[in-house]
């Protein structure tokens, strides 16, 4: 690759390669400066078997950039008067019970920033249960989950939380860690506050004002709709079509929102102009500055807003969101200051859609492409405190990977099928290959002790279970 710009034809052939060579059946993609496109088209297909091409128009997934699209409701509502993001959550969910019984603690702030210190919960598992039109090879997946009845509502989310037996990993506000059930909730204060399920609010007050006629968090509404996306899977290798979606009713405010690229980078646009578009008035500029500030610094050199990822490139300041599930790879955002919008749409969870958007936005920027954040480059550690990470790291959300030192002190990182060497990049992080590309993990001490807890990777907090031997 070469250590110039891309031109915008340059581009669109990159990003051709990258799709391709990731097995990708299709995506969409705007780029854009100051409402005019540098880059609007369609790649590949929304459905192989039948020769569809995708364009922006196709209605695509979109995952966790739901979120940004959740932040903004709970923050119309502190427009209205009706709540205050300092709120206590219980002051509007008041049958919420954690562990401890210090759910007091916890304020729609610290949901709205991943700063609860609830801990990855296998609450999406449950939830994915509820649907009944899962494919044969999903519901066996699902069946080695311990017994429980499946999760169909907000309400029953609060239910699970209070049952589930966990421990926070820091008192609130202390520590950033990705946290779906934490969105969930403030998607169950919506609902609860505004008196209106959350996909009618969302519409009435976000998506419409915003002209994102073909988007909603009603799957139903979605699948009225022409030009929608087919979902593909990998499995074994191969990538095939799938007939149903990720839509459990508790998990549509942490990644429902299904959409084009050509609606999303509406709402972008809307926040890149501080809340309003075509001289409509969505948000306040106070509201855009809430959701674009960087709160809670996430391990990786970057913060988290109110639903929104805060980074800087170049010395010009981002904010962005990427998602991913069944049938998903998407990201989103902007560059207020050049008035920049691009949003990256696929079909294909997996699907590098953030490397995308980072070579769109670095082309616009006049840079070369390459990632967001440059790489660590490898250090020496003393042995002993590689040896300090090694254990067993598993979560309830379905992390699960060892961290093993060989005789020789060389380190690696075990993930299903997966052992990659990995190499230190800092006193208390180290990197390593894997399909999706460079991973890191970063480990923690938030005991009281001196050995690691913790290890930060795919932005969660991921309890060590075990210590490991030595390979």
């Amino acid at each position: 690759m070469t250590d110039k710009p891309l031109t915008i034809a340059e581009l669109e052939r990159w990003i051709e390669d990258r799709l391709q060579a990731a097995g990708t059946p299709g995506a969409a993609v705007i780029l854009e400066r100051r409402g005019e496109p540098l880059l609007a088209r369609g790649f590949g297909y929304r459905d192989v078997a039948a020769g569809l091409a995708a364009d922006v128009d196709t209605v695509f997934g979109s995952g966790s950039v739901t979120k940004s699209v959740t932040a903004l409701a709970i923050l119309l509502l502190e427009e209205d008067g009706r709540l205050s993001t300092d709120d206590a959550v219980v002051a509007h969910l008041p049958q919420l019970r954690l562990p401890g019984d210090d759910a007091a603690a916890i304020t729609l702030h610290h949901l709205l920033t991943h700063t609860s210190g609830l801990p990855p919960l296998p609450s999406r598992h449950y939830a994915w249960l509820s649907q009944d039109n899962l494919e044969p090879s999903e519901r066996k997946a699902l069946e080695q989950l311990p017994p429980r009845s499946p999760i169909r509502s907000f309400a029953e989310l609060i239910d699970f939380l209070g049952e589930r037996r966990f421990t926070r990993h820091a008192p609130a506000g202390a520590q950033f860690s990705y946290s779906n059930e934490g969105y969930n909730l403030l998607g169950a204060v919506v609902e609860r506050v505004s008196g209106q399920p959350l996909a009618t609010f969302v519409r009435d007050r976000i998506l419409a004002p915003c002209g994102m006629s073909r988007s909603s968090l009603d799957l139903r509404f979605t699948l009225s709709l022409d030009n929608v996306t087919t979902l593909y899977v990998t499995e074994n290798g191969e990538t095939r079509p799938s007939a149903n979606w990720f839509d459990p009713a508790c998990w549509i405010a942490a990644g429902g929102l299904r959409t084009t690229a050509a609606d999303l980078a509406r709402f972008f646009r809307m926040l890149a102009q501080d809340g309003a578009l075509g001289g409509v008035r969505i948000a306040s500029p106070q509201s855009v500055r809430k959701m674009t500030t960087g709160y809670a610094p996430t391990h990786d050199g970057g913060a988290y807003g109110y639903g929104l990822s805060v980074s800087s490139l170049a010395g010009h300041a981002l904010a962005h969101h990427g998602g991913g599930h069944k049938g998903v790879s998407s990201m989103g955002g902007f560059d207020a200051g050049e008035d920049l919008v691009c949003v990256v749409l696929t079909n294909l969870a997996g699907a590098p859609a953030p490397a995308i958007w980072a070579a769109c936005v670095r082309t616009a920027l006049g840079l070369p492409v390459g990632p967001l954040a440059p790489p660590a480059q490898p250090i020496t550690l003393p042995l002993e405190t590689l040896r300090s990470f090694c254990g067993a790291y598993r979560s309830g959300e379905g992390a699960n990977f060892t961290v093993t030192v060989d005789a020789a002190g060389a380190a690696f990182v075990s993930m299903g099928e997966l052992t990659a060497p990995a190499h230190p990049t800092a006193e208390d992080a180290i990197a390593f290959t894997a399909p999706g590309g460079r991973q890191t993990l970063r480990f923690l001490r938030l005991g009281a002790g001196p050995a690691i807890t913790h290890a930060f990777h795919g932005g969660r907090l991921i309890k060590r279970r075990a210590a490991a031997p030595t390979r």
